[in-house]
């Protein structure tokens, strides 16, 4: 493992000679959250996902033309819808909106040719939780649905803010001149950690997954020898 580790290295930076490149871009686009969450003790709410949306500034280093290292910030609006069942299905929705800001760090293996060319990456990142917000609609002692809206208040000794995961994904890049390229993704968010923290002796653990589907644009700086 230790000699296989030592030649993939050594040809890493064999074949970055001559060529290394900073490039910085912008995308955007929608967000589908999963909450991992067991809702087994109340039988009569079921859990939905969550469209949101996704704005990302990444930032890569180039080491040669087909290996790369991101890095960048995410913005990320994730939640979930809480509905219940049977006879009140009409009459209560809980919505959560979360906000999170997140730092991932990649490794980008890209195949293709000079103009067109696939990718995919594979990595680690760490995000913090922002705010959170409740809306949604109740019955009411006067069986009558109504409509409310607050925001969420962080307990320390409940909520845990920093969220950890792997993060993984694939796409294209189109490169229209020397200096700007298109690029499309899909990324996949997969928590590992736990929003709650260990506060009480029985508990369920609660997460996310999310799916960014987003486009945009990079700009590629001038490259410099090594």
């Amino acid at each position: 493992m230790k000699k296989l580790f030592i030649i993939l290295f050594s040809l890493v930076c064999f074949t970055s000679f001559g060529f290394a490149q900073w490039s910085m871009g912008l995308s955007v686009g929608p967000d589908y959250s999963h909450y991992n969450y067991d809702v087994q003790w109340a039988y009569d709410f079921r859990l939905k996902s969550y469209w949101g949306v996704a704005m990302e500034v990444p930032l890569s280093y180039a080491v040669n033309d087909w290996f790369s290292i991101k890095s960048g910030v995410s913005f990320q609006e994730r939640g979930y819808c809480l509905l219940r069942s049977h006879q009140y299905s009409k009459y209560s929705e809980l919505n959560r909106q979360d906000l999170f800001l997140s730092l991932p760090i990649e490794a980008v293996f890209s195949f293709g040719g000079r103009k067109l060319k696939g990718f995919f990456n594979a990595g680690g990142y760490v995000s913090y939780w922002l705010c959170s917000r409740y809306y949604g609609y109740e019955l009411s002692a006067t069986l009558f649905s109504q409509l409310f809206s607050e925001d969420k208040e962080f307990e320390k000794g409940v909520d845990n803010r920093l969220e950890l995961g792997c993060v993984g994904g694939i796409g294209i890049d189109y490169a229209y001149s020397e200096q700007w390229s298109f690029i499309a993704d899909v990324q996949l968010y997969y928590a590992l950690s736990d929003q709650h923290k260990d506060y009480q002796s029985m508990r369920f653990p609660a997460n996310y997954r999310n799916f960014l589907f987003q486009m945009g644009l990079v700009y590629h700086f001038k490259k410099s020898k090594v």
